[in-house]
């Protein structure tokens, strides 16, 4: 913005501070038309520089202060480390809940911990089971288990009000013949877990439900992402882009260069950002890999603005039965969809991205103010310099 606003000021300085009719081309009296227009330019300068230096530049003058900033700066980084490390506590906790009570024999679809208060735990059930009759997935391959927090400072931490819910899913293996959902409950009023109604509690395990166990290759592979193209079950529901607040496309500015090539069209670019080639494996314990989700957008580090819709746009895309044959498939991934689909999985994923981000190549399209401003400027140039002329043609004629 600052410099869109330079800019207009620098065309509007040239054009209101030109020399009178009185100062004729050549007399000292005020300034010429170069050096209107240096003034100018060192005035925008000042102005630029103003605006892009580091707002505590002044600090330098005063330790006390700098001293100050960096304590509340490594409290607030330990303050959040501890929250971090209080919630991954409480989520194991209810994942060993979890899984004590399924090892008591327990079948039931929904499951409620001790505890949680009985509207909470209805609201929760009922939106669990819609979202199972909407994907149409099987009761019998998922379990979802309800948990209270067990924190006594909930009501006192302000990140809470932001994440009434954590989530933590276990896919099926040597252990589990079901995907269990956990559902963590940060409040106890109906009206401050409204957050659930607008995203996925089953995540990965609507996937398993609805299609069965993944492949040895596929599995492999969601591994690898972290499971964030599954973390959204959506594929019954309409297409993000049918949001008219989501129709416009998003300049590339804020990604990466890797991530710009797959839209391009670049396979190698595609390949880096889907980590088809990493050689990543299931973790220490393979029995026992919970997956944790607290943030609820759709956006994610690798596909960008709706990562965690990706494998249900697949599956609107593919077909039910197409989509089962690559999910259940034991190749790698890519050889899977290629299967599947007739096309690559990096053609598809360029494909599905420049539905979200513009596929102009150069670099980054110039944002539309600095066009405007640019306009303006040479707008103003025009009639600054057809002004000049007319008063030096006036200057001549008067001599």
């Amino acid at each position: 913005m600052s410099l869109v606003i330079g800019l207009i000021v620098l065309g509007a300085l040239a054009w209101l501070v030109q020399p009178s009719d009185a100062e004729r081309p050549g007399s000292r009296r005020g300034l010429t038309l170069a050096q209107w227009y240096l003034a100018g330019l060192a005035v925008f300068l000042v102005v630029l520089a103003w605006t892009v230096a580091p707002r505590n530049w002044l600090a330098g003058l005063s330790p006390e202060r700098v001293t100050r900033m960096e304590r509340r700066s490594v409290l607030a980084r330990r303050f959040r480390a501890v929250i971090d490390a209080r919630d991954a506590a409480q989520s194991e906790v209810s994942v060993r809940d979890a899984q004590r009570r399924l090892r008591g024999g327990e079948r039931a679809f929904v499951l409620v911990d001790t505890g949680v208060p009985m509207a909470a735990a209805t609201f929760i059930d009922s939106l669990v089971r819609l979202e199972a009759r909407r994907l149409e997935i099987s009761e019998t391959d998922v379990q979802v288990f309800i948990a209270g927090s067990r924190s006594d400072t909930t009501q006192a931490s302000a990140l809470r009000v932001r994440r009434p819910i954590d989530m933590t899913w276990l896919l099926p293996d040597s252990l589990r013949s079901r995907c269990l959902a956990v559902v963590r409950l940060n409040r106890e009023q109906v009206a401050e877990l409204q957050l659930a109604s607008v995203t996925s509690l089953l995540g990965p395990c609507a996937f398993v439900g609805r299609f069965g166990r993944p492949g040895a290759g596929v599995r492999r592979w969601l591994e690898a992402m972290e499971y964030s193209t599954a973390a959204h079950a959506s594929w019954a529901s309409a297409p993000v882009l049918a949001d008219p607040m989501r129709e416009r496309r998003l300049p590339r500015t804020g990604l990466t260069a890797t991530q710009s090539r797959c839209i391009l069209g670049h396979r190698d670019g595609c390949r880096a950002i889907l980590a088809l080639d990493s050689s990543t494996t299931v973790g220490v314990d393979p029995d026992y890999s919970p997956l944790n989700v607290r943030d609820f957008s759709t956006a994610g580090p690798r596909l960008g603005r709706s990562e965690r819709l990706f494998l249900s746009d697949m599956v609107r895309e593919l077909g039910p039965e197409r989509f089962g044959e690559f999910w259940r498939s034991v190749r790698a991934p890519d050889s899977a969809f290629a299967t599947a689909a007739g096309h690559t999985m990096e053609e598809a994923t360029s494909r599905w991205m420049r539905r979200f981000y513009e596929d102009t190549p150069g670099g980054p399209a110039r944002p539309a103010p600095t066009g405007i401003a640019l306009g303006v400027v040479l707008g103003l140039g025009l009639l600054t310099s057809h002004r000049g002329a007319r008063r030096l043609l006036r200057g001549t004629t008067r001599r």
